[in-house]
């Protein structure tokens, strides 16, 4: 099988975080980027949109590297807009690899209860733990739409409250992978 970008996506509190760990600790030959990480590697204390271009290219970067040292990648962060799964999508395909997206889902209020749940700052001066801003991204979020995804993508949804996979797109080499995926999730 080609090398794979999985490609987290969802608003906050869906579980991203929670599945991208539980993937990156059960396979393996892959290397997680999250953009809080990523902020904090670049000494930012305190978010600040004018910082996400540095921030995103710095992830674009690792993603690139990670594929030449033929590692696969997960990426996590809310990937709310077309343009920010579409240039994860462009790395995959430029370096001949697989994608797969997986939007995470769950009830607005299950959400909420965890971003309160989360631990304090996490080592960057913002509040985490501040359902608002749930509602602020809600607004921005650009529904995944089928014809955005190009050949060689694959996407499924994950309801993190029930741990079940929805296979909305599957690319036939990414098939078995997926029940993989699948079975990580119900034995942890």
């Amino acid at each position: 099988m080609k090398n794979l970008i999985i490609i987290m996506a969802g608003l906050p509190g869906t579980g991203k975080s929670t599945l991208a760990s539980k993937l990156v600790d059960s396979l393996e030959n892959y290397d997680l980027y999250s953009l809080l990480n990523i902020r904090r590697d670049l000494g930012h204390k305190k978010y600040n949109s004018y910082q996400n271009e540095k921030v995103f290219t710095e992830m674009y970067r690792r993603m690139q590297s990670s594929l030449v040292q033929d590692k696969n990648v997960i990426v996590d962060s809310t990937h709310t807009t077309v343009n920010s799964r579409r240039d994860s999508y462009e790395i995959a395909l430029k370096n001949n690899a697989n994608a797969l997206i997986i939007e995470c889902f769950c009830l607005e209020e299950e959400a909420k209860l965890r971003i309160k749940k989360r631990p304090k700052n996490e080592g960057i001066i913002m509040e985490p733990r501040n359902p608002r801003v749930y509602d602020k991204l809600k607004d921005r979020m650009i529904k995944i739409d089928l014809d955005e995804l190009p050949g060689g993508v694959s996407y499924v949804k994950y309801n993190s409250e029930t741990s079940e996979f929805e296979k909305v797109k599957i690319e036939p080499e990414l098939m078995f992978f997926i029940d993989k995926l699948e079975s990580i999730v119900k034995l942890k």
